[in-house]
């Protein structure tokens, strides 16, 4: 609700305005400014109804980023340990974000601050994972750890190859 607040905010002055209704009265008052009758019943409801269909179309936005950070998160959970591709899962995020930034999103810091926190824990599951990983190839082998590997998939952790020169 926060990204959309301006929106939601326009749309609950509106009807505050029309009917003199606040949020902590449930009854209006007499003095509405719009009645059935009236002639600026046509005007208030154009006005309700753009300012609910910017809401709406907002909504529409935020919900396809969520649905592509989700996608970029789930994809940082899965990439292949190399800079490129890493650099590449991370990139999608940061262009979501971007996107909502340049769109003009309110308290976008907040949403952005929950993003990173769930970014963090994949990525903090994935050292932890590599690190088990890491120490199971190099370190000593007995024969549990042989059983358990069998039972359960084993990760191979890639060592590049790299030249090096003695003169």
């Amino acid at each position: 609700e926060p990204l959309v607040s301006q929106e939601l905010q326009a749309i609950r002055e509106s009807i505050t305005e029309a009917f003199d209704v606040s949020p902590g009265r449930s009854r209006p008052s007499t003095k509405r400014r719009i009645r059935w009758d009236s002639k600026d019943l046509a005007d208030w409801v154009a006005l309700l109804n753009e300012h609910v269909s910017r809401f709406e179309e907002r909504v529409e936005i935020l919900l396809r980023a969520c649905n592509n950070i989700d996608i970029a998160v789930e994809k940082l959970g899965d990439v292949a340990y190399e800079r490129e591709k890493f650099a590449a899962a991370v990139g999608e995020v940061q262009k979501v974000v971007d996107e909502l930034s340049m769109a003009g999103y309110s308290e976008l810091a907040i949403w952005v601050g929950g993003v990173n926190d769930r970014m963090g824990v994949v990525l903090g599951s994935r050292l932890e994972e590599a690190l088990v990983v890491w120490s199971e190839t190099f370190g000593p082998s007995d024969e549990d750890d042989e059983e358990k590997g069998s039972k359960k998939k084993k990760k191979s952790v890639r060592i590049p190859k790299i030249s090096v020169e003695i003169l």
